[in-house]
């Protein structure tokens, strides 16, 4: 397999591109409880299920790529909520994706985390669909803002630089685009991601 470094989507990360869309956003995260799970970005992969499938050897080169760069574990510290029962307001948040085979999840990134550069290998999606490799590259991976824009909140996806979102609000791009993000500010940055194929 080509190490991705050397592959065209890292080299050329400033074509890579994100559309824009919305949803009505009726919700106040406030008044809402999720079982969250601590995870860290850059020691993804378990040691008791090491999932097997293709997705498993990008997820290694992604690891051994961010310890080259000496990020440090704590940085990539955030919480994840898997498929999570959607309470009645916040399933505006999914609606747009009815008609689509899809998964979702919620990230949350508090003060003084970030995601780091990547590319998604969506491999829990992967593995309950059984995606073939071949088709890896028709998967969409789409972020509804849960939560509104705060000062420190930065996302950069591809060449782009999102900030000043509104909840509802919805960003989408391709299979191994890069991106990341970070929260620098003072509250909570929460996002339903939701991967798909149309």
């Amino acid at each position: 397999m080509k190490n991705i470094i050397d592959t065209e989507k890292y080299i050329n990360w400033k074509q890579c591109k994100v559309s824009r869309s919305k949803t009505f956003a009726n919700w106040n995260l406030n008044d809402i409880v999720f079982p969250w799970e601590r995870v860290t970005q850059i020691d993804e992969v378990s040691k008791e299920d090491p999932w097997n499938i293709y997705t498993t050897d990008l997820k290694y080169q992604l690891a051994y790529l961010h310890r080259t760069w000496g990020i440090p574990k704590e940085s990539v510290e955030h919480f994840m909520s898997f498929q999570p029962d959607l309470p009645e307001k916040l399933k505006s948040s999914i609606e747009p994706f009815k008609n689509f085979d899809y998964s979702y999840n919620l990230l949350k990134l508090t003060p003084g985390r970030m995601i780091v550069w990547h590319f998604d290998t969506y491999a829990t999606f992967v593995k309950r669909k059984r995606i073939s490799e071949s088709s890896a590259e028709i998967i969409k991976r789409s972020i509804v803002m849960l939560t509104p824009w705060s000062f420190g909140h930065v996302i950069q996806i591809g060449g782009e630089i999102l900030h000043e979102w509104v909840p509802g609000d919805i960003y989408t791009w391709h299979s191994d685009t890069w991106h990341g993000a970070a929260n620098f500010g003072k509250d909570d940055l929460i996002v339903l991601q939701v991967t798909y194929i149309e």
